[in-house]
């Protein structure tokens, strides 16, 4: 097992609980980079790279991050350069969970900022793996209660007041503006009249959007709306429509060829026990990687499955 943690945190002893037997690196996170291009990287079966205590920074406060965690798009980068070397395929899941958790703060310009970071990782996915033997699928576990209010002109910062007509709106029931973004609920909500947003930089990176009432927990709850699901690959053409949540998983173990109950459906590549293809028809199933990203468009969960 090869982990890779940030100096200053206490890494000795999660290892030592972990009961490691393998490489252990515990210089900055920037060594992510190193690692692909030595060859004792593949004589272990573990790698972990534990970056802070828990969560990691958000995409806008890691660039000024000294100990250098790296970016979600880098390490897809890096968990797909060394998961391709397995000739039996491979399933990666990735989350973007820092979407959830910029929702459930109010915070829409830290969820929308790790939303192009999704983007950008499933850009990254699709440039590292080939569509013919990898099904890449993205979706969400659960929406949230953000919202667009009233019409504002096109171009208007998505994060500003609404304008028309290049005039500031004002809300008809108290005569103050409001955001293009709000939520139902969340930890932004007033006891008492809506804050007056008059000359209030609603752009900066830590402002909270308004919520109509702060809920029992605190949070921003999660929303009730289906959620999308996109994909590419073989077997995409499985995901169309509106689907039940279990679907998703047969569809994946359909392409993987993993339960018994579908052997005589798909061909299981021959490195995981599986016959030669008859004929090169059969040629690009004989293979078959599978990606999934869940994306959480305004969401939590991320899963790339390649």
């Amino acid at each position: 097992m090869v982990i890779l943690i940030d100096d200053s945190k206490p890494s000795i002893a999660v290892i030592e609980r972990a009961n490691v037997n393998g490489a252990y690196d515990h210089t900055k996170a920037s060594n992510l980079y190193l690692i692909p291009s030595t060859s004792l990287l593949f004589s272990f079966i573990t790698i972990s790279g534990l970056f802070d205590y828990s969560n990691m920074k958000y995409e806008v406060d890691r660039i000024n991050d000294t100990a250098g965690q790296p970016s979600l798009p880098e390490m897809v980068e890096f968990a797909i350069k060394i998961l391709k070397k397995n000739p039996k395929g491979f399933f990666l899941v990735v989350e973007s969970g820092l979407i959830d958790y910029g929702h459930h703060d109010n915070n829409a310009y830290r969820a929308l900022t790790e939303t192009l970071l999704m983007d950008a990782s499933v850009t990254k996915a699709t440039e590292l793996t080939n569509k013919d033997d990898t099904l890449v699928i993205v979706t969400a576990d659960h929406g949230h209660t953000m919202s667009i209010a009233g019409y504002p002109d096109t171009g208007n910062p998505i994060l500003g007041l609404v304008k028309q007509g290049g005039v500031l709106k004002l809300a008809d029931n108290d005569k103050m503006p409001f955001t293009t973004l709000g939520y139902q609920n969340g930890p932004n909500a007033n006891f008492g009249p809506r804050t007056n947003l008059t000359g209030v930089n609603t752009q900066d990176i830590d402002f909270k959007q308004q919520s109509l009432y702060n809920g029992a927990d605190e949070y921003e709850s999660h929303g009730g709306q289906d959620v999308g699901i996109y994909s590419r690959g073989p077997w995409a053409d499985l995901l169309v429509g509106v689907l039940e949540q279990n679907y998703v998983f047969h569809v994946m173990d359909h392409a993987l060829c993993l339960s018994d109950s579908k052997q005589s459906k798909c061909n299981k590549p021959e490195a995981r026990g599986g016959k030669p293809p008859v004929n090169s028809a059969n040629s690009s199933c004989a293979f078959m990687n599978v990606g999934m990203l869940m994306a959480l468009l305004s969401a939590a969960v991320n899963v790339i499955i390649l």
